[in-house]
């Protein structure tokens, strides 16, 4: 549709001219492009009408913990991006109105995020958001951000010995560690870019030595 300065005139010309004879019922103007459900919808409503049959849907983005961090959305209801802070360029949810029917909604998980639910207040699916006639759906999606596990060797007192160590942290399954100045082994191993989950760490004692405490600074146990 070609854009102009012109009056926009339903039922006649521009010019005045060439006037419809007959009734025009439930003129609506859309700023964007109707999906075939939506489409269809409209053609089903028939006589019955179209203008009470509409709902809403809410999009609302959980990033745990807060970050700045943008999430790409897409789907039935267009492209559009949400993050989870106070910084307003990004809102934290969006509203659609809709015509009832159903709808699905994408994210696109960034690297580093993990989607770990995305549930509509329903009980729809979001591959399947189920609008009705005055409906208001709110469909979350929950991410939480990877995080790193430091594991620290302290041997008293500092001696070249190696300590083994097992895991099932991704990437981190099993390592030495040892407790001196040389640079060969190091005392401290970082597992990076971690998923939010628990996990345990197990180590080997050698010989003439004893294990006199294991501690984790958020207070979890390493098991």
């Amino acid at each position: 549709m070609e854009i102009t300065s012109s009056a926009l005139n339903i039922g006649r010309r521009s010019d005045g001219t060439r006037y419809f004879h007959g009734l025009i019922d439930e003129v609506e103007i859309f700023d964007r492009a109707l999906s075939q459900s939506e489409i269809q919808d409209i053609v089903n409503a028939d006589s019955a009408g179209k203008c009470s049959a509409v709902g809403t849907i809410v999009i609302v983005k959980d990033a745990v913990p807060d970050d700045p961090q943008d999430f790409q959305f897409t789907g039935d209801l267009g492209n559009f991006s949400l993050d989870d802070d106070a910084d307003p360029t990004l809102p934290r949810s969006v509203s659609f109105e809709r015509l009832a029917g159903t709808y699905n909604v994408n994210e696109t998980v960034p690297s580093g995020w993990e989607l770990t639910s995305a549930i509509c207040d329903d009980g729809s699916p979001v591959t399947a958001i189920a609008l009705s006639e005055g409906e208001t759906v709110t469909c979350t999606f929950t991410n939480h951000k990877h995080g790193t596990i430091i594991i620290r060797k302290d041997a008293v007192p500092d001696d070249p010995q190696e300590f083994a160590f097992t895991s099932d942290i991704p990437g981190c399954a099993s390592f030495s560690l040892d407790d001196d100045t040389n640079p060969t082994l190091l005392n401290a191993r970082t597992c990076a870019d971690v998923p939010a989950n628990s996990y345990s760490v197990s180590e080997t004692i050698p010989e003439g030595w004893g294990l006199t405490s294991t501690t984790c600074d958020d207070g979890s146990p390493v098991t």
